[in-house]
């Protein structure tokens, strides 16, 4: 199996969903952790199988997802570390910052995209 097919994708995607439902993880931790698995070939099978608390917070964050080129350009995220210092760690230039940013945002638009195309 390739590393990154929506085979791969749904099996994490699911040990997040049993995290969740172990108490593990916070809704809202699973529904990210699921978030980053969704592509555009797995979808409409995830949303069908996922509980429905992890489901709607996938569409409610679908939602309140950037929707025009505009948006999405003045779009940004925050990044919550632990805030412990790691030894030999250097932080990031402004450039690497930047384009950390504009990966993210591509990959979360793809994400959200299939989404909404397949939200019931």
């Amino acid at each position: 199996m390739e590393p990154h097919s929506p085979n791969d994708a749904n099996a994490r995607a699911m040990k997040f969903v049993d995290g969740h439902e172990r108490g593990i993880y916070t809704l809202l931790e699973a529904a990210s952790q699921v978030m980053d698995c969704v592509t555009n070939e797995n979808a409409a099978h995830l949303l069908s199988t996922l509980p429905n608390a992890i489901r709607d917070q996938l569409i409610t964050s679908a939602n309140s997802a950037p929707s025009t080129d505009e948006e999405w350009a003045a779009a940004e995220y925050v990044h919550i570390g632990s805030g412990l210092p790691v030894a030999g760690w250097v932080p990031p230039t402004e450039a690497e910052t930047k384009a950390s940013m504009e990966i993210w945002k591509a990959k979360y638009r793809v994400q959200v995209e299939a989404i909404r195309e397949c939200m019931p």
